[in-house]
């Protein structure tokens, strides 16, 4: 038998208790409607389908991925666990719609979605000339404004000047607009992260300077990190940065304060070895938009090489750790040979705003390598292996789950987990024979394993007994 189709037969029990109706929304898969842009152009997603945002409540998604041409890129907008009714909200070659004449010669995969719907994306228009034509913009409902522009002033320093990489882009729902940018200051590089309603950009923090909020004497910020910025709708801050203290530790800063550092030990998790470093996944690294849970990833020092998952400073998963309580198969950064580790264990986490949280990472059990994203570390909801709706006409079809593994832009391992617990994450795609069919972000709404379900059956039993009375 096939070693992949023997690994995902080994282990569809556990994927049949808790894994049901996987969908898929966009895919390149070129023979599915689900690589359709929607509109009628008749374009297709040809590459990685592989980043994603989902609204502060939940309900809304954008997703986007490559297309055929230059640099070619589009993002599209919808609702719910379907793609019917959904929106392109630009693409590469269109017009910007901002009223400059130009057309977007490069979408960047850095965008979010409101609750109301609108998007705000990171883009390049062919308008301005190179030193002059980075933009972040926001679309509602079809229209696009210019929220930045790169060689714009931020009024709280004037000497200020928004740069030539706006990334980290996200949306609040009273339509501002928060992102990093490479910009200067009196012709000094000094990246910082801005939060603009397209009239007042404002600096909130800033590069060779002190961390605000910070405590007294606190390191200041180094670099800041593409791609790794987040913003609640309180305007709490979290993102990946690299120390001041002359050794380029990366490091990540929540509430004011560094929250880990490369070469230190990660503080209250117990481990005694340093962390050899701090991960970049982006599907790693997440916050929830209204309550600020946040994620990411790291590496300690040391042999055998442990890798973590934590979540509001807690370790939640850990190399060698049984997936769920009691089970024999366990995360792991080992080859599929077993030789040695050569890859991180983790590649996706997700929290909602109500504590839940998903991890996605390597596993092994009876000396096959597979990969699993497990609920609050007690119920595997996706797998590799498991079959997919391709076309969300309600059958299931010769498609299944890869492993997500690898964080660069091209496969970037996207996760996004809602409040009633609907997954949103994008895999790899086999067939049954085990051949690649493309990429894609499906969705799985969690459903309570059995015997929760005899739990809960056994609650209201005894309360119906108790009114009975």
């Amino acid at each position: 038998m096939h070693r992949w189709l023997f690994a995902a037969f080994a282990l569809s029990f556990a994927a049949t208790a808790s894994a049901q109706g996987i969908r898929a929304l966009f895919t390149n898969v070129q023979s599915s409607s689900s690589s359709l842009l929607p509109g009628g152009s008749g374009v297709r997603y040809s590459g990685a389908v592989d980043s994603l945002s989902v609204s502060p409540n939940g309900q809304r998604w954008a997703i986007g991925g490559v297309v055929p041409g230059t640099n070619g890129y589009a993002i599209v907008t919808g609702q719910g666990r379907s793609i019917t009714g959904s929106t392109l909200v630009t693409q590469t070659g269109v017009s910007t719609q901002t009223g400059d004449g130009g057309t977007w010669t490069r979408v960047e995969r850095y965008f979010s979605v409101n609750d109301s719907g609108q998007v705000a994306f990171s883009a390049t228009t062919s308008a301005q000339a190179s030193n002059a034509n980075e933009a972040v913009a926001r679309w509602t409902a079809g229209t696009v404004v210019e929220m930045a522009r790169e060689g714009g002033s931020v009024p709280n320093r004037p000497t200020y000047m928004i740069g030539f990489n706006n990334d980290s882009t996200m949306i609040l729902n009273n339509g501002q607009v928060f992102f990093r940018t490479t910009g200067t200051d009196s012709g000094l590089n000094k990246h910082s992260l801005i939060l603009t309603d397209g009239s007042n950009p404002a600096l909130l923090a800033v590069m060779n300077e002190a961390v605000v909020g910070g405590p007294s004497g606190s390191l200041t910020i180094s670099q800041l990190s593409n791609g790794r910025a987040f913003i609640t709708e309180g305007g709490a801050l979290f993102y990946k940065t690299s120390t001041d203290n002359g050794t380029g530790q990366g490091g990540y800063i929540g509430g004011g304060a560094y929250r880990a550092i490369e070469g230190q030990p990660y503080p209250g998790s117990g481990f005694s070895n340093n962390i050899s470093f701090v991960h970049t996944d982006f599907g790693e690294t997440t916050m929830s938009r209204l309550t600020g849970h946040y994620m990411f990833g790291g590496s300690n020092s040391g042999t055998p090489r442990i890798d973590w998952m934590s979540r509001d400073g807690v370790v939640i998963a850990q190399t060698g750790q049984s997936i769920t309580p009691g089970s024999t198969e366990v995360y792991t950064n080992f080859s599929a040979s077993g030789s040695g580790a050569n890859t991180n264990t983790f590649h996706a986490g997700a929290s909602n705003n109500l504590g839940d949280y998903v991890v996605g990472g390597s596993t092994r059990v009876g000396g096959v390598n597979t990969f699993a994203w497990v609920l609050n570390g007690q119920q595997v909801i996706a797998r590799e292996g498991d079959q997919v709706d391709l076309d969300g006409d309600g059958t299931l079809d010769d498609a299944f789950l890869g492993p997500a593994t690898g964080g660069t832009a091209s496969l970037a391992s996207a996760a996004q987990l809602t409040d009633d617990r609907t997954f949103y994450f994008s895999a790899p795609l086999r067939n049954a024979a085990g051949a690649s069919l493309g990429r894609g972000m499906f969705s799985v709404q969690a459903v309570p394993e059995p015997t929760s379900i005899a739990a809960l059956a056994l609650g209201a039993a005894a309360l119906l007994r108790r009114r009975s009375r």
